[in-house]
């Protein structure tokens, strides 16, 4: 470890630290290893998309939902181009993940970026959203 990240390290024993959310690419280092990822944090991800679609549950290309150290849930989408936005085919909660609005409310700022940063000018989700994230997902 490098010693200018030694404060960084001190700081998740400190009251201040918040928990954020971020969306892990199907390839990320942290989810790609399927045996190691169910061990660690009890989450099972298959990468879909080299799934016949009869056989795929969560969808195509599904982006892992990382809150602070839990992986709590799971989004299928799909960039538009021609049209501009950011299709939410289904948004998955994991079991005992958090279900407060802070949360939610969370995720769904980070959709947001996500549009933004594809170029996309609307966030449209279909109905296939978790129940406990809904009303703050639209």
């Amino acid at each position: 470890m490098h010693d200018l990240d030694v404060g960084l390290l001190e700081s998740f024993n400190d009251d201040n630290w918040q928990p954020r959310v971020s969306l892990l690419p199907p390839f990320d280092n942290l989810i790609c290893g399927r045996q190691r990822t169910n061990r660690v944090f009890g989450f099972d991800y298959n990468h879909e998309m080299f799934l016949p679609e009869h056989k795929r549950k969560y969808g195509y290309y599904v982006l892992c939902i990382l809150w602070g150290e839990q992986l709590i849930g799971r989004i299928d989408l799909r960039l538009e181009k021609s049209k501009e936005r950011l299709m939410i085919n289904s948004v998955h909660a994991e079991p005992g993940a958090p279900t407060d609005k802070v949360v939610a409310s969370k995720i769904g700022e980070r959709i947001e970026q996500l549009g933004d940063f594809l170029g996309a000018k609307e966030v449209v989700y279909t109905a296939r959203v978790t129940k406990a994230w809904k009303n703050s997902l639209r």
